[in-house]
């Protein structure tokens, strides 16, 4: 079935949030949609979001990576949470282009391979100063690799073109702030979505 994408429907990234926020405590009301919800959040969290952090033995980008995956994961694991407890809400049933990419990028990482992560400095205003920090973004994010998704080979989900104009609005929108904002801004629009079937 063919989605039905909102273009105009995209975050467009002005300013973030460094600070750790668990979901809204509304969607305790379904727990195991708040644990994954709450799981999704802070597996970008500790992505490092502002900052990339430098762990023994585990080089930053491979850091990085591993909890992009693990937040897209539990990302997805939302939309299995809401299907679990009855509810009949569904990614795909939503106009945001954001939270399809983010669902795709999710499989992708996980039946296909993984994306390499760059490292850039952004300038930013940090309380009302000049400063710099370090972000990381998703590298190589090309539309022949998503053409390989179920999704598209067997289901036509979305046209070739609108593959490349998801990538292009997150490749766009996570050179503001990295790939930790644009992904936190799509998990919490899926939290507001499913909240209104809750």
């Amino acid at each position: 079935m063919k989605a039905q994408l909102d273009f105009n429907d995209y975050p467009d990234i002005i300013e973030g949030d460094i600070f750790w926020r668990p979901p809204p405590s509304a969607l305790q009301q379904v727990p195991q949609l708040y644990e994954r919800a709450t799981s999704a959040l802070y597996m970008l969290f500790l992505s490092g979001g502002s900052d990339i952090p430098i762990r023994d033995g585990v080089p930053a980008a491979l850091h990085v990576a591993m909890h992009v995956r693990a937040a897209l994961t539990e990302f997805v694991g939302i939309e299995e949470a809401m299907k679990n407890a009855g509810h009949a809400y569904r990614i795909t049933s939503s106009a945001s282009p954001l939270l399809h990419f983010m669902r795709m990028l999710r499989n992708y990482q996980i039946h296909i391979g993984s994306q390499p992560m760059a490292r850039k400095t952004v300038d930013i205003i940090f309380g009302g100063k000049d400063a710099v920090i370090e972000v990381a973004t998703i590298d190589n994010l090309h539309a022949d690799d998503f053409m390989q998704l179920d999704t598209m080979r067997k289901y036509n989900s979305y046209s070739r073109n609108e593959v490349e104009r998801m990538i292009d609005l997150f490749r766009e929108q996570q050179e503001r702030l990295g790939v930790y904002e644009i992904l936190r801004q799509g998990t919490n629009r899926l939290i507001y979505e499913v909240l209104q079937h809750i």
